[in-house]
């Protein structure tokens, strides 16, 4: 089975550091945990998060598994943003984004500067789009040091592609 890596969002982020260990699943998503930081699932999410208490610098990032797609990854980022983002931090309605796009996977992120309980952060959303589903990665952070650690965990996430099967049964 064929699998699209994030790598393509090298074209659109920072050289990632290593601070992973080993991979997971979360439906198709095939992704390693952030190295130390607070591992809290869900249905269909997972979220990692690191606070320091003492300079109350935090970082968080949340995988959203794969949901139906609109079929246009355009229409798949604004629904993504107006919920994961505008809704919950009450950020600004059409971020500047960045798109890649490789084997039939369209890569679209943007990011806002947000409110937070302990002053501004930024949210930075990933919303991978393609074969009719959608994968979306949220990162929030108020601390640069933590815009690397997201960048290092899309950059290594797989998603299975659909069979060919499959593909045909969606269009």
């Amino acid at each position: 089975m064929k699998k699209i890596t994030a790598a393509l969002l090298l074209l659109l982020s920072l050289t990632a550091q290593t601070v992973f260990s080993q991979t997971e699943k979360l439906g198709i998503v095939q992704y390693t945990p952030v190295n130390g930081w607070t591992k809290t699932p869900k249905p269909n999410i997972v979220q990692f998060s690191e606070i320091n208490l003492t300079t109350g610098k935090f970082g968080s990032i949340t995988l959203y598994g794969a949901t139906p797609g609109t079929g246009n990854p355009q229409s798949d980022f604004a629904r993504e943003w107006k919920n994961l983002v505008i809704e919950t931090f009450k950020a600004e309605a059409n971020p500047k984004t960045e798109t890649a796009a490789a084997e039939g996977w369209t890569i679209i992120r943007g990011g806002s500067e947000v409110g937070a309980e302990n002053g501004k952060a930024v949210a930075l959303l990933t919303v991978i789009s393609g074969f009719g589903k959608t994968v979306s990665v949220l990162g929030v952070f108020n601390d640069l040091v933590y815009a690397d650690k997201i960048d290092s965990f899309i950059s290594a996430i797989e998603i299975d592609e659909p069979s060919r099967t499959h593909r045909d049964d969606i269009r």
